[in-house]
């Protein structure tokens, strides 16, 4: 998006002065509620008289006028304008917008999302940054979700006990759709607080569904095991190194496979890596590539990356692929990831990414795919690996309470697989021992 451009000041009858038109074209956010009419301002920023003009402009010039002219404009005086609007002031700390302007979206990925009885995402729009101060929903989508019709007036209501700036806060924001120019529309949002107390005190389906999912990760988090806190975390951490190191270092062979290390956020290693601003600092550097030997390869990266300041080596994905279709996966893999146009130069390093959040679902699938695409003579063994990990997948913790007893149930104690080819064979071996062993640490792949 185009800066606009700065309004200018002129002199008139003595005094500098800038066009009320111009700066409100600038700074649309100050001059809110004066969408019939930028004179409004007067009346709502209590302008003293003597720090505004009535002109009127002529091919020779600005001349003085009566604020009942028809043509005439209203000139603020440099000094004021200096003071009071926050795109002109010097000190940015000096003041603020009567109501904010609304922060960015801020894009979910689809198991943050809140969802229905019925597990359908509900489109609620969020806005801010990941800090549970800063983060705001739009409360006119939370009706809608939530099937509260009233939630607006509630919250306003000394009566009900929520508190502005605590439980919700307004903003504004330039509604680009409207058909008069820079339209400043005010919004309310919840806060975080605000929206667990909102669902909380709810006596909706859709709410209870949430008060039941968290309160069952608040109770994990400050009562669980540490079983089940490994588990409530595993999947969005990744595996450590030294998970991978464990599960595979019995193994008695390798097997082919590309992988997806996860190295850490923007935020941990913008300067270190020299991270452009475009990016937010949720975003995650991920290094993608293919290996034959799994463990050999974890060992490089974390010899290797390792060494860099804010660095956290974790496996986030990895899939098996027939051993004849190495070369096929990998340029796969790669030309996947140039599709997304996120490459990070970084220090000759190859193969690195930075991720936005709302594209890690496309590229779990993609991970999941490309074993059925490269398959070959371990197609089936691959299928049933597939099955398993699709039962271990932490989206069922998100809407049941027994956890320990999911893990029982997926638990691989009764597979057996009589195959001739000792390589098939001995890969579903493999495959158990990695199961069985991460389960054990409450950890799931």
């Amino acid at each position: 998006m185009v800066d606009k451009i700065k309004p200018l000041s002129f002199i008139f009858d003595s005094f500098e002065v800038y066009n009320a038109d111009d700066l409100k074209e600038y700074d649309p956010i100050f001059f809110y509620g004066c969408s019939r009419g930028v004179r409004k301002i007067i009346e709502r920023k209590n302008i003293d008289p003597y720090n505004f003009k009535w002109g009127s402009k002529h091919k020779s010039g600005w001349k003085s006028c009566s604020a009942d002219y028809p043509k005439g404009k209203l000139l603020l005086k440099a000094d004021w304008v200096y003071e009071n609007v926050p795109k002109m002031v010097i000190n940015k700390d000096d003041i603020k917008y009567e109501y904010e302007e609304a922060p960015n979206v801020l894009y979910l990925e689809e198991h943050e999302k809140f969802k229905d009885i019925n597990g359908n995402i509900l489109d609620i729009e969020v806005r801010g940054e990941r800090d549970s101060k800063k983060c705001y929903f739009k409360v006119k989508d939370v009706e809608k979700g939530f099937n509260m019709s009233n939630l607006s007036t509630t919250l306003q209501h000394i009566e009900y006990g929520y508190q502005k700036e605590i439980h919700y806060k307004f903003f504004t924001n330039v509604n680009k759709d409207s058909q008069q120019k820079n339209q400043v529309k005010k919004y309310l949002y919840l806060t975080y607080k605000g929206m667990l107390r909102v669902l909380f005190c709810s006596r909706s389906g859709n709410a209870e569904q949430f008060q039941d999912w968290a309160t069952e990760k608040l109770f994990t988090l400050q009562m669980g095991t540490k079983e089940q806190k490994q588990i409530l975390v595993s999947d969005v951490l990744g595996v450590t190194v030294d998970a991978v190191r464990e599960v595979f270092k019995k193994s008695a062979s390798t097997i082919p496979c590309v992988y997806l290390f996860a190295l850490g956020t923007v935020k941990d290693l913008r300067k270190t890596m020299n991270i452009d601003m475009i990016y937010d600092d949720n975003m995650v550097i991920y290094k993608y590539g293919m290996t034959k030997d799994l463990v050999s390869r974890t060992q490089q990266h974390q010899a290797d990356y390792g060494k860099i300041k804010g660095v956290s080596l974790r496996l986030k994905y990895y899939s098996f692929i027939d051993p004849q279709y190495i070369s096929e996966g990998e340029s796969y893999i790669r030309s996947f990831f140039n599709t997304l146009n996120m490459k990070l130069e970084y220090d000759s390093r190859s193969e690195l990414v930075i991720i936005r959040n709302e594209h890690m679902d496309l590229v779990k699938k993609q991970y999941s795919n490309i074993s059925f695409l490269y398959a070959g003579h371990v197609k089936d063994l691959i299928q049933k690996v597939k099955d398993l990990e699709k039962d271990l997948e932490l989206k069922d913790i998100y809407h049941k309470n027994d956890i320990l007893q999911l893990q029982k149930d997926i638990e691989i104690k009764n597979m057996e697989i009589h195959m001739k080819d000792e390589k098939i064979f001995s890969m579903i071996r493999i495959r158990e021992l990695e199961e069985k062993l991460l389960l054990s640490r409450g950890i799931t792949l």
